[in-house]
């Protein structure tokens, strides 16, 4: 490959992106003949980036969050994923680079980039939306979507887990219709959760099972949150490794997910951002994106 396009968030990691600039771009130099370097403006301008200059492109290459990331992939689908995506998390949570095995500190991430491969992944489409990494249905997750900012900067993942706790103990079960392959299940719950992956929320053992190229989407839905047993038992299994194997969590897996609400309107968090409300279209597409990967974690 000759020519790579890099797309920098200046503003992640409390402003890294811009700092990290000069190095990234010349580790890529180790990969690339041609490297163009390009700093978002704002929410929403990676897809105006890749439009731009798709056609001078043999790979893309972004550093920021799982949100950029999440922009990219979808500025991708509007050209088949044609182009290999590659990585650097800078992001407050990084899920993605979590999967991957990029180390969460700069110095240490940009000596494992000097060499890369590529990586077949999985991609998951909501309606006609995509998405790598979760789809989250609750209250928890519609209090983490509303996540400021300054207590991002401030606290980084710990803000997270403040809102989402508040939303824990304030929270409601809703009524869900859910389709799994074809199969109906009527569920009350406060929180649902559709994976692509072993991570979600900084949480790296969410689902052991759960591979970034497994053909999988996996489903983990909450049950009795009011039993006395419940926050020791999730406690216990996300320390020994595999929060889905808890008795509070039911699991199932399936290539196909329809999800519709029962009681009243409520919108998914997708990768960390906004989805559109349900009812919800989840379909996984098996080896769909080819990404660039440092070769000593695969």
């Amino acid at each position: 490959m000759e020519n790579c396009l890099l797309i920098i968030n200046p503003a992640a990691g409390n402003g890294l992106g811009r700092a990290v600039a000069p190095e990234l771009d010349w580790i890529l130099a180790k990969s690339f003949a041609h490297t163009r370097l390009v700093f978002t403006r704002g929410e929403g301008d990676m897809g105006r980036i890749i439009a731009q200059y798709h056609d001078q492109a043999d790979a893309v290459f972004v550093a920021g969050g799982d949100g950029t990331l999440n922009e990219a992939v979808n500025a991708l689908a509007a050209y088949q994923f044609d182009l290999p995506l590659g990585y650097m998390p800078l992001g407050t949570v990084n899920d993605i680079g979590r999967v991957l095995k990029i180390s969460q500190q700069p110095k240490e991430a940009l000596r494992q980039l000097s060499q890369l491969t590529l990586q077949a992944v999985d991609i998951g489409r909501l309606n006609d939306h995509y998405f790598m990494n979760v789809v989250a249905v609750g209250q928890i997750p519609e209090a983490v979507k509303d996540t400021k900012a300054e207590a991002k900067k401030r606290l980084g993942k710990l803000a997270y887990v403040a809102d989402g706790v508040q939303a824990f103990f304030q929270s409601n079960a809703q009524s869900y219709e859910i389709w799994l392959d074809g199969h109906q299940q009527l569920v009350e719950t406060e929180l649902i959760l559709i994976c692509l992956t072993n991570s979600v929320g900084g949480l790296e053992h969410m689902v052991d099972q759960a591979r970034i190229d497994d053909g999988w989407l996996h489903l983990l839905i909450l049950k009795d949150r009011h039993s006395l047993e419940f926050v020791p038992e999730l406690l216990q299994n996300a320390i020994q490794g595999d929060i889905s194997a808890s008795k509070f969590v039911l699991y199932e897996r399936a290539k196909h997910i329809s999800l519709k609400a029962l009681d009243h309107s409520i919108s998914p968090n997708v990768d960390g951002d906004a989805g559109p409300s349900l009812p919800i279209q989840v379909d996984v597409l098996p080896g769909q994106l080819k990404l660039l990967v440092p070769k000593s974690t695969t």
